[in-house]
């Protein structure tokens, strides 16, 4: 049975139509690459596939159960979701920002126990940041408050992480390596992730969704789908496939 489905799925923003009667089987395992040009509706996808904004028409399921028929709590627990961008209004360390992704998991009025905190302080050290547990989150750098957000999602544990966008904020040591943690998690979890780097998709991703902006998409195995004839029809840029040591590149050419 799949993780995650979508039948017949329509969704729109304004003008745009990011996708018409799309029709996705995700399973545990996989790392899905969303990809398109700026405005394609990227965010708004990931948005209604955690049931945060409305399809037009069509269904989602999860573990075979139509999501409008799941509580909001029953979907904190199934899947987590990594916004491109996020205000934190409220006072709180870093820790208690951290902790906030184990609500979803506590009955009505219950607090922490020590191991919902040994799972924050595991998330924090995966992402170098125990030792800024007890920071105000207002006196972080942009990098910083990126990672307690992840570290917030790591302590969630949903079954399904949609990305917006992880990398952002964050320098090439740190964008490596919460890939490859989102990678690690691939034994039993679904990962969609919004990227704007080919090569990135190509190294971290088992399977893509391209989105062109008109409704029409292409879905399947990275390998399969990741082609130069269809990324230059996707970002309408002249590309070419670089190979060396078994890996392949995709870079514009410049005219």
């Amino acid at each position: 049975m799949s993780l995650l489905k979508t039948k017949n799925l329509c969704v729109r923003i304004g003008n745009i139509n990011i996708c018409d009667n799309l029709e996705l089987d995700m399973n545990a395992g996989e790392s899905w690459a969303l990809l398109g040009r700026n405005g394609t509706g990227k965010s708004t996808l990931i948005h209604t596939l955690a049931g945060l904004s409305p399809a037009e028409s069509g269904d989602i399921f999860i573990n075979g159960k139509n999501l409008d028929n799941y509580s909001r709590k029953e979907i904190a627990k199934k899947i987590g979701v990594l916004f491109q961008t996020y205000n934190e209004t409220f006072p709180s360390t870093v820790m208690e920002s951290t902790l906030a992704g184990r609500h979803p998991h506590l009955d009505w009025l219950q607090w922490e126990g020590k191991q919902d905190i040994k799972i924050a302080e595991q998330s924090l050290h995966q992402m170098d940041l125990l030792d800024l547990k007890d920071r105000d989150i207002h006196t972080l750098s942009g990098g910083e408050m990126r990672r307690t957000q992840i570290a917030c999602l790591l302590t969630q544990n949903p079954d399904i992480a949609l990305l917006d966008e992880p990398s952002n904020h964050l320098d090439m040591h740190h964008q490596i390596k919460v890939l490859k943690i989102f990678r690690d998690l691939l034994r039993d979890k679904l990962i969609i992730t919004s990227l704007h780097d080919i090569n990135i998709a190509t190294r971290f991703c088992t399977h893509a969704l391209l989105l062109a902006g008109d409704g029409k998409t292409i879905s399947g195995k990275a390998n399969e789908i990741l082609t130069e004839n269809n990324l230059q029809r996707l970002y309408g840029i002249d590309l070419r496939k670089i190979s060396a040591d078994g890996e392949s590149w995709f870079i514009p050419r410049y005219n």
